[in-house]
């Protein structure tokens, strides 16, 4: 289902979960606490893990872009530990926060605060292999209109790391956009970008993190995807246009000025041909 673009409400959300947890300070909304028994689950398996928006990922992938996904649920990814407590782990592609979750029956489970003063209600399907959002967004018109997002427990299939906690969605969006065997002119080895976000075969670089939201959309005014390589010696931010069997890497140039101090497009740095063999 497509829905038309939710500025007003991703910039209101955006606001609030800017102000979000750092590392080694207290999360957003909810403390873990570590000695704090999880509520119990039981009859229908193990709701511990790692529940990726399955949406979200197909949408990304489809569209070979994460910045024209422009409908998206509150949260991408959703981790139940043993260790968190009575907290889950919520990876926004903004700030991650901690809420306070409870099982309010065999099907459901609510998420308090996920907004100031709003519940978020899951419903868990059987053997907690997945999990549904229902989530209710404010059209351009005005109008309400609803979308239902699925989440699909995952399993270290493709573990990375976003912001300073373990996630999971990272790697399966690399998986789609990004991840294969490349020829890049003057290599003279193939450049491999892995889902766990390492690049193998390339000097310059040898791990990257394509931007899921947040601030670093704002270093450049194109809707284009911005890609963080990093290397021995330096962290660089690009532009990523990613063709059919071909990705294109552009420079930015210095700031433009302004609260949200974007940045323009300057050149093109790279281009990569896919190796379909």
């Amino acid at each position: 289902m497509k829905l038309p673009p939710t500025i007003v409400v991703w910039t209101i959300i955006f606001a609030l979960l800017s102000t979000g947890c750092q590392e080694n300070q207290q999360p957003r909304w909810y403390i873990p606490d570590s000695a704090a028994k999880a509520n119990a689950v039981t009859g229908k398996g193990d709701l511990y893990g790692h529940y990726v928006c399955r949406d979200f990922i197909e949408l990304a992938g489809a569209r070979k872009s994460v910045r024209q996904v422009r409908t998206r649920p509150i949260f991408l990814e959703i981790v139940f530990k043993p260790e968190y407590g009575d907290s889950v782990l919520l990876i926004t592609g903004y700030e991650n926060f901690f809420a306070l979750w409870k099982q309010r029956t065999n099907d459901w489970i609510e998420i308090k605060n996920v907004l100031p003063n709003r519940d978020v209600l899951l419903f868990t399907h059987e053997g907690y292999r997945e999990i549904s959002l229902t989530d209710t967004l404010k059209g351009r018109e005005g109008g309400r209109q609803v979308h239902n997002w699925v989440f699909t427990k995952t399993v270290n299939e493709y573990p990375a790391k976003g912001g300073n906690k373990p996630t999971m969605i990272y790697g399966w969006v690399n998986k789609e956009m990004i991840v294969g065997n490349y020829t890049l002119p003057g290599n003279p080895e193939n450049v491999i970008f892995e889902a766990s976000g390492t690049i193998t075969g390339w000097n310059a670089y040898n791990n990257y993190e394509i931007c899921m939201g947040g601030s670093c959309f704002r270093l450049m005014d194109s809707p284009m995807d911005i890609i963080t390589l990093s290397g021995n010696d330096s962290t660089d931010n690009y532009g990523l246009v990613i063709g059919p069997d071909s990705l294109h890497f552009y420079t930015l140039a210095g700031e433009k000025g302004g609260r949200d101090s974007s940045r323009q497009l300057k050149e093109k740095a790279w281009a990569m041909r896919r190796n379909n063999n």
